[in-house]
């Protein structure tokens, strides 16, 4: 249980960075650029930039905690390494595919139109930028499952 909650808590935290840094930091740059002119606070912009980066962050935390809910399960001998690799590819794909999915719902919940122009660029490179990061962590965690030992006296969540 307390795993569970850690990993949940990671889950949001790394989501809640992105949003923040999509509407507080990155906000700030659009709004200084030509895309943005208008009074200092844009709240139209600054929605836009927090689904795009919320989006990317929904892809990205959910890849990272799973990894590391499979490495626990290896490493509790719940779970053979060549089934977690297979889930560690999985997750990652499916964790791509979450980005531009998470983009659109977020972006239709809250009336903005994301899919138009540089904005649909965007999220073509929330994408690529979430494909990189897939890659990455499935060859740290495969590494990590492939490089642990397990001990059977830990609990799982």
């Amino acid at each position: 249980m307390k795993k569970a909650i850690m990993l949940s808590l990671l889950w949001l935290g790394i989501l809640g960075a992105f949003i923040f840094y999509g509407y507080f930091i990155c906000g700030d740059a659009d709004i200084q650029s030509q895309a943005c002119l208008g009074p200092r606070f844009s709240l139209e912009c600054r929605t836009e930039n927090a689904v795009l980066w919320g989006g990317f962050g929904v892809g990205l935390a959910t890849c990272t905690t799973i990894g590391f809910l499979i490495v626990g399960l290896v490493r509790t001998k719940h779970l053979g390494k060549a089934l977690a690799m297979l889930l560690l590819l999985v997750s990652a794909l499916c964790s791509t595919i979450l980005t531009p999915v998470s983009i659109n719902v977020a972006s239709v919940s809250v009336s903005v139109e994301i899919l138009h122009g540089e904005s649909g660029m965007l999220v073509l490179f929330q994408t690529g930028l979430m494909l990189f990061w897939a890659a990455l962590t499935f060859v740290v965690f495969t590494i990590w499952v492939l490089l642990s030992k397990g001990t059977r006296d830990e609990t799982v969540a």
